[in-house]
């Protein structure tokens, strides 16, 4: 399966995918439970077997997960 590795961000969201074998269970269940929590509009959060990518605001709770990988090989985020 090929993933594209890129992101787009404007001052208010941030675009992010992260291999699903950097995260602890509790960074997995937190991540999953997001999906169905959008706080904003244009968010989103997509799970896939290997990753989990998606569009969330750059206030979003699960930015600190997000920061935490943000330079492990194959994660890409972005946070103005």
């Amino acid at each position: 399966m090929k993933v594209r590795n890129g992101f787009v961000s404007n001052s208010s969201s941030s675009s992010f995918i992260i291999p699903k074998k950097y995260l602890d269970a509790s960074e997995l269940i937190r991540m999953q439970d997001a999906m169905d929590d959008v706080l904003y509009e244009n968010e989103f959060i997509r799970d896939y077997p290997q990753y989990i990518c998606g569009r969330i605001s750059r206030y979003h709770p699960l930015n600190d997960i997000l920061t935490k990988y943000q330079y492990q090989d194959g994660v890409d985020y972005f946070d103005d």
